[in-house]
């Protein structure tokens, strides 16, 4: 009853003032009346009455606050007066939003990223009981299983529910208009099972499906449903074409299911028998779902305990492989996860560092203020009452500023997820503008409220009512000051750290752009090819159309040199192989290990390749190989390996060349040794990378290579096609989001620390003024006020570059990871960032400094 009674009086304000009023009134003429039967005048018995009566406005306020609720109406008051007080001084406010809207935008925007690629659950049941599984070889080396060691798993393994493999694939989807290449899994017909995929149409992969000779099936993913057959659920039952064999669709997955928004199809992977016993080649990604109840150490314990007995059954094999677990979460987030949470915290700074140049607007605003708190404070205003008034003023900022963030976000995640997309990164289309980015921005936003009000609120709050009641000059306090002055220092020191970071990303960068991939990325163009296995059934029928195409392609005009391989430098798609040399000692392990390259004449010459010594593959070699020079360097030491023998796959080649360098698995990735074989009739790969060479345009020569192909198979589509250069750049696209990125917020950094330090410099210049003019009149000379006020501001820049260096040389160890060829700690980097701050908080503080310098000591006199 209390509380309706308490929340109808919230609805009847005015009529309850009203009766309140009447109720004071009455009592006030009382009480005048039996003043003036004491023997009072008219007017000592009015002024006598007030006096015993109190404070009236004092006593108003007590009664509203018995009505209860009297916050909510109080909160309203204050804002629609923090509203006008905002309006007053449109300069400040627009100032104040834009800085915020700026700040919470681009922190939201990197917020949505981290927040759609690492923290949002999988979008599968249960996803903390999903793992992915590897082999390892020496520490940390976490390698893709074979076959064999995934069918142990699977038949031994007891505190796991299951065990799937997959690979990525690219097949040709033809037959409902123009031929496509579109990206795929393949997967055992558990996996989906164990991700426990609920189908938007139709099932699941069924268990035999996987099975050598079963019928072929398709589950489509909802994007290519809805975009390639406009979401028709008659589809379910019919047949589509992949690489020109019919695939009966069976299912469709739910919308954003599969890890990668490039994937759009799952096809069952076919366990062929012999591989029961492949243990060599390792080319599988295995997820695994332990048991409700095991942990990932007890996982790991049983997957150890069936790697020793498995190794008991094969002595000369792999003793020193391993296996390993880690959630799927955390392997599906691990490339991006440091370069996400570092560009997080640096758009953090950059909050901060907008949020400490408004709460030293707001001290000096609230200087200015100082009478009307005093005279709040004479008429009874509460420090809390105060200090609430003044932060509903810095809440209204914040939430003006998080309504225009939000719009700086929505366009900033469209175009970071489009970066992402670009970056082939896993959930990229989960990066969105959900609820719980939102309650990250209406958080932030409450937070830079409180953050950048509280301080200047409580200040003001604590006004000199005697000073302010009577007019003195305004003058600086000194807790005002200190305060303005640690937030300078603050500023400085977040702004050194950002501008430590993008340094060391700087040079970093720079150096990987120095690194050569190994091969001329000018004048070159390449393209995927996939030939379809139900029309290049054999190596010689896809040896035969390889042949005829570089043939038209060679004579096209301009073109230089063309081939083909089975693989594209800086990739990371080359094979990994074991080779042997023989006539040496047999070894425990299964040989060396080395990236696996099966290539045409011609293929090395067009990626351009340069040769160091013998020569390349010429028309007709079937038993050669070339080698590259890392190869030479590891494994032949004081010989000559040219004339030498090479034994893979259990046949022998001769060593007929040596090239330079590729860095196979990325530009930063030392080269590793590299075997090239010639593409034979027996030997001549399904997916193939062409690569032309070529002095005429690269638009008109990937038309000329459209026109040959359309001529050899009409159904045959093209896919990847970029320049070299394009190749180069797409290795190195991570490192320089990450630098450009870092970069902005430095710089944004850097200016807004500039601008703060004018505030302060300039603000304290004015309140001084009537100081620095008596000083003027008493002889002082211009250059020595000069002096000083450049050297009050340059202390606390070098004091917020020593805590900065201090913060950087902790912090941008988290960069360790993204760097190449540059220490976390490189002298050169935090010496030319501290001059770069210095120089520019110079040329900040020398306007408000030389402004002192000129100031007229009468009209300064004057004025104050």
């Amino acid at each position: 009853m209390i509380f309706i009674r308490r929340l109808r009086a919230l609805f009847r304000k005015d009529q309850l003032d009203s009766e309140m009023n009447d109720e004071m009134r009455l009592h006030l003429e009382l009480q005048t009346e039996r003043n003036r039967a004491a023997g009072m005048s008219a007017e000592d018995a009015r002024f006598t009455a007030l006096r015993q009566f109190g404070n009236v406005a004092s006593v108003q306020e007590q009664a509203r606050e018995q009505r209860g609720f009297i916050w909510m109406e109080q909160m309203g008051q204050d804002f629609r007066f923090g509203a006008r007080q905002l309006r007053r001084n449109p300069g400040f406010t627009a100032t104040a939003i834009a800085t915020l809207a700026l700040g919470i935008g681009a922190t939201t925007a990197i917020f949505s990223v981290v927040n759609g690629v690492l923290l949002k659950p999988l979008p599968y049941a249960e996803p903390a009981q999903l793992v992915q599984v590897f082999e390892t070889w020496g520490p940390g080396g976490h390698n893709p299983a074979s076959p064999g060691a995934m069918l142990d798993w699977r038949e031994q393994g007891t505190l796991f529910e299951g065990f799937a493999a997959y690979t990525n694939v690219a097949l040709n989807l033809t037959g409902t208009g123009e031929p496509e290449r579109v990206n795929g899994v393949r997967m055992t017909a558990n996996a989906l099972h164990l991700l426990r995929a609920r189908p938007v149409l139709g099932r699941l992969l069924a268990a035999d499906e996987d099975q050598a000779g079963a019928p072929k099936v398709v589950v489509l993913a909802h994007s290519l449903w809805q975009r390639r057959f406009g979401g028709d659920p008659a589809i379910i039952g019919q047949s589509v074409q992949f690489n020109g064999e019919s695939h009966t669709v069976v299912g469709i997955l739910p919308p954003g299911f599969l890890a990668q928004s490039t994937q759009e199809f799952v096809i069952p992977f076919v366990f062929p028998k012999q591989w029961r016993e492949q243990r060599a080649g390792h080319f599988l990604q295995v997820i695994g779902r332990l048991k409700p109840g095991v942990s990932l150490e007890q996982g790991r314990a049983e997957l150890a305990a069936i790697r020793q007995r498995t190794d008991a059954l094969y002595p000369a094999w792999k003793k020193s492989w391993g296996t390993d677990l880690v959630p799927l979460q955390e392997h599906l987030a691990s490339e991006l996860k440091p370069a996400f949470l570092v560009l997080l915290a640096a758009v953090g700074c950059v909050l901060l560092i907008g949020c400490a140049n408004i709460a030293n607007l707001l001290l000096a605003k609230a200087a200015t203020r100082g009478k009307e708190m005093a005279v709040r404070a004479a008429l009874g205003a509460s420090r809390g009452r105060i200090v609430r008034q003044l932060l509903s003023e810095s809440l209204l900022l914040a939430l003006a500023g998080a309504v225009l963030g939000l719009l700086v976000a929505v366009w900033g995640v469209d175009a970071l997820r489009r970066t992402v997309i670009a970056l082939n990164a896993p959930r990229a289309h989960e990066i969105v503008v959900d609820p719980v980015v939102l309650g990250f921005a209406l958080g932030a936003a409450m937070l830079t409220g409180l953050g950048f009000g509280l301080v200047p609120a409580w200040h003001a709050a604590r006004p000199q009512l005697r000073d302010a009641l009577q007019g003195a000059p305004r003058g600086s306090t000194g807790t005002g000051d200190r305060t303005r002055h640690l937030l300078i220092v603050g500023e400085v020191a977040l702004a050194f750290i950002l501008l430590v970071g993008a340094g060391l990303t700087l040079i970093s960068f720079y150096r990987v752009m120095r690194e050569s991939p190994g091969f001329d990325p000018h004048q070159g163009v390449t393209m995927q090819l996939s030939l379809p296995e139900q029309k290049y059934r054999n190596n010689a029928q896809r040896a035969d159309f390889y042949a005829r195409l570089l043939e038209r392609v060679a004579a096209l005009p301009g073109v230089e040199a063309a081939g083909v391989g089975n693989a594209l430098s800086l990739q990371g798609e080359t094979p990994d192989q074991f080779f042997r040399i023989p006539g040496r000692s047999p070894q425990a392990e299964p040989g060396y290990a080395a990236d696996y390259i099966n290539c045409t004449p011609g293929f090395l010459e067009a990626l351009g390749v340069p040769l160091r010594r013998g020569r390349t593959f010429a028309r007709g070699d079937t038993n050669a190989a070339l080698i590259g020079a890392a190869m030479e360097r590891e494994h032949f030491v004081g010989e000559d390996p040219l004339g030498r023998q090479v034994a893979l796959d259990n046949q022998t080649w001769e060593i007929v060349g040596i090239v330079g360098d590729l860095r196979t698995r990325g530009i930063t990735r030392p080269a590793r040794p590299v075997v090239f074989r010639p593409i034979s009739a027996a030997d001549a790969p399904r997916l193939g990378h062409l690569v032309v060479r070529s002095t005429s345009g690269n638009a008109s020569l990937v038309a000329a290579i459209r026109e040959v192909l359309r001529d050899l198979d009409p159904a045959l589509p093209i896919a990847a096609v970029r320049t070299l250069e394009d190749v180069v750049e797409g290795s190195v696209a991570r490192g320089r989001l990450t630098f450009l990125l870092l970069a902005a917020f430095a710089g944004t950094a850097l200016l807004l620390a500039a601008i703060g330090l004018y505030g302060v410099i300039a603000y304290t210049v004015t309140q001084r003024t009537r100081e620095i003019g008596i000083r003027l009149a008493l002889g002082a000379s211009p250059r020595r006020v000069l002096r000083q006020v450049l050297g009050q501001g340059l202390k606390l820049v070098v004091l917020g570059l020593i805590l900065g260096a201090l913060g950087a040389a902790g912090l941008t160890r988290l960069l360790a990871s993204l760097l190449y060829q540059v220490s976390p700690a490189d002298p050169l980097v935090f010496g030319g960032m501290a001059l770069l701050l210095l120089a520019v908080a110079l040329a900040a503080a020398w306007l408000p400094a030389r402004r002192a310098a000129k100031v007229d000591p009468m009209v300064a006199l004057r004025v104050e």
